[in-house]
């Protein structure tokens, strides 16, 4: 049966913290001034820039929170796996309907921030993604959520 989440859903385990080191560090908001200096980007918002397609960020190896909300993403590409430090990702407010298979490989995540996007789906392996603290979706079209979350810490 179709339903469409009204009311947030977070997954918030015992002694969760946000990194909050992670807080304190620069954010960078502007995608031509992190090019120049890719290995100090820890934190890069490129929200509201009305992006159709995730920009080549393969770069930042250091990358460790990513906001991409705001935009007007439909996918996410698969090679957002070399983001492998990611810990916390936004795309809240996009177009996106479903998540590849590998976002699941990304074993730094622990806030996934996707409230009001069209999603369908998440994948089964969501619950490989252990670190995972926060997940926020409310507000999109969930027709079937994974019976791994259940199996989270």
């Amino acid at each position: 049966m179709h339903f469409v989440f009204l009311c947030s859903f977070f997954l918030l385990f015992s002694g969760m913290t946000f990194g909050q080191d992670l807080d304190t560090l620069p954010v960078f908001d502007d995608l031509d001034e992190a090019l120049k200096m890719p290995e100090k980007v820890i934190r890069l918002d490129l929200s509201k820039n009305k992006l159709k397609e995730v920009p080549d960020l393969r770069l930042f190896a250091s990358l460790r929170e990513l906001n991409l909300s705001r935009n007007k993403l439909d996918s996410l590409p698969d090679w957002i796996v070399e983001l492998e430090k990611l810990e916390r990702l936004s795309l809240d407010r996009n177009k996106l309907e479903h998540f590849p298979n590998a976002i699941c490989e990304l074993t730094e995540l622990r806030i996934l921030v996707i409230s009001r996007n069209m999603i369908t789906w998440l994948p089964e392996c969501m619950g490989q993604l252990k670190e995972l603290q926060m997940l926020d979706a409310w507000s999109n079209e969930f027709f079937r959520f994974p019976d791994a979350m259940g199996t989270l810490p």
